[in-house]
């Protein structure tokens, strides 16, 4: 609730209160009514603003549990189509890297497997270079396929179990 709200409402509630205590006492004393401060107005508010308060958590988890979730046949379809697209991939840039002039691969694959080294230095000054196709072509493979093993071990976890068996 804004602000501007909070006070309307207060205002509401106490002129509510104002008016049943007038009828009170224009019925007559019959039964005294029970003496009201501003601090129970204020708890009265403070107590409704926390039940609209409970009330909406309730409702968010009512809408969480019932809201749309993945079947694991859903999610396993997906990870197949995942697998699928990655070997695409992968078959995809061996056959680029296969045409590849051999010296230029062997280059390439050096710079991939060097260790990296923290780089010394502010990074504006060093030297740099465009990056190699090549380099980046054998990364994407490699990270290709190293995605495509994580899924295929959740998709066909047997395959896994009997190359263990196997070595």
């Amino acid at each position: 609730m804004k602000t501007l709200q909070r006070k309307a409402r207060l205002k509401a509630i106490k002129a509510a209160e104002k008016a049943r205590k007038r009828e009170a006492r224009e019925s007559g004393p019959e039964q005294p009514a029970p003496e009201e401060t501003p601090q129970t107005t204020v708890n009265s508010v403070r107590h409704e603003w926390a039940n609209e308060a409970r009330k909406g958590v309730e409702l968010t988890q009512r809408i969480v549990k019932e809201a749309d979730t993945i079947s694991n046949e859903e999610a396993k379809a997906m990870l197949c189509r995942a697998a699928k697209a990655l070997d695409r991939i992968v078959n995809l840039g061996d056959q680029l890297l296969a045409e590849v002039d051999p010296a230029e691969l062997k280059e390439a694959h050096e710079i991939v497997m060097e260790q990296r080294q923290p780089a010394e230095g502010n990074a504006q000054k060093r030297p740099r270079r465009a990056p190699n196709p090549v380099v980046r072509m054998i990364q994407i493979v490699m990270r290709a396929k190293s995605l495509l093993v994580r899924i295929l071990k959740i998709t066909n976890p047997e395959l896994y179990v009997n190359l263990r068996k196997a070595s």
